[in-house]
């Protein structure tokens, strides 16, 4: 059995790994899940992915004994799709426009959102599928995505859309 916790190393100084792994472990931790909401860094520029980050973490991690939990980083948007495809961002049910930033502020029915996750996608399983330090994979984040598609095509009458209305 796996325990262990979401770790989002890139969002403070990396000098703090090798302090927060042993303390997972000591805790009696034996995995991370981490790369959720890490798009910006995969991918700073559209087409030119760079996992180098993440080639650190999971050398840390295996040297830790930790195993990896690798989630695909379609959480978040990087900010150079939010702005060539403004109309991937979803809106409120009042009709006002989502603004970047922040966790699925998407359309997860966008043709564009659809195109882009699976460009990351591919090239991120490319780049790791053979490593051994992945145990599993997690799409996204959480089921919000499906729920979400879900909540527009039961409840649209209704007007329950549980992260944002995206029109179509």
């Amino acid at each position: 059995m796996w325990l262990g916790v979401d770790y989002y190393p890139e969002q403070w100084d990396s000098n703090l790994m090798d302090t927060d792994m042993d303390t997972i472990k000591e805790m009696g931790g034996n995995a991370i899940r981490i790369a959720e909401f890490s798009w910006h860094l995969m991918e700073k520029t559209e087409g030119q992915y760079d996992f180098s980050f993440f080639d650190q973490v999971i050398s840390k991690a295996k040297e830790k004994g930790l195993k990896v939990i690798m989630g695909t980083p379609t959480a978040t948007i990087p900010a150079w799709l939010a702005k060539k495809h403004p109309s991937i961002l979803s809106q409120f049910e009042n009709g006002q426009k989502r603004v970047f930033g922040g966790r699925h502020v998407y359309c997860f029915n966008s043709p564009e959102m659809y195109q882009y996750s699976e460009k990351i996608i591919r090239a991120l399983v490319e780049h790791y599928k053979g490593e051994k330090q992945i145990a599993a994979w997690q799409m996204d984040n959480v089921s919000i995505g499906f729920l979400t598609f879900q909540s527009k095509l039961s409840y649209r009458k209704k007007q329950i859309h549980t992260s944002g209305f995206c029109p179509g």
